[in-house]
């Protein structure tokens, strides 16, 4: 690793231990959102199947139920005070990609929980690119969206996982408590620079 990317190392995971937060890409750069809602897309299967898999809970904050998102996926939605809950069991991806995929502010943030001893963070992060701070995380996501996540991280053993209102699949933003923050985007890091 060269001196240059061990000092940008170092900054980011001490922004990412203030923080509590980190952003990986989950489409390669030529990709960003520019694929078709309705498409399977190679992060379903390798980066969401396994958190879903181990997740303890997934909400979706912001979703209108005369939605064209709502009405593809209302057989894996549950309201839940003022949210929903995605059913979990069975395949809640298979058949439902425009409520992953939407972007545009079409949905609102995907929330998943899971616990970190559960989540298979090298797996999930060889498929994952570019690991990165960014200052602007609050634009991305409905506010009780991050508010659940925040609350939730003050349990030391939990991750929260949230996907973007406004970017579908193109990133995810990662939160944990400040140790396991930064070990998680370490992690991402070594593997992206391998």
């Amino acid at each position: 690793m060269s001196f240059s990317n061990q000092t940008l190392l170092k900054e980011w995971s001490l922004c990412v231990a203030e923080s509590c937060h980190f952003t990986v890409n989950l489409t390669p750069p030529s990709v960003r959102c520019h694929y078709d809602v309705f498409s399977r897309l190679p992060s379903h299967d390798y980066v969401l199947r396994p958190i879903i898999a181990r997740a303890e809970k997934c909400l979706i904050y912001g979703i209108k139920e005369e939605s064209r998102i709502y009405k593809a996926s209302s057989s894996i939605l549950n309201p839940d005070k003022g949210r929903h809950r995605i059913v979990l069991s069975g395949d809640p991806i298979s058949g439902h990609e425009l409520l992953w995929n939407a972007h545009g502010g079409e949905r609102g943030s995907i929330v998943i929980i899971t616990e970190r001893a559960a989540l298979c963070a090298e797996q999930i992060f060889s498929h994952c690119y570019f690991p990165h701070v960014c200052d602007n995380t609050g634009s991305g996501h409905t506010p009780s969206a991050l508010k659940l996540a925040r609350q939730a991280i003050k349990q030391p053993d939990v991750v929260v996982v949230i996907l973007p209102r406004n970017s579908g699949m193109e990133y995810m933003d990662v939160f944990a408590s400040p140790q396991n923050a930064v070990e998680l985007f370490q992690l991402a890091w070594r593997i992206q620079k391998q």
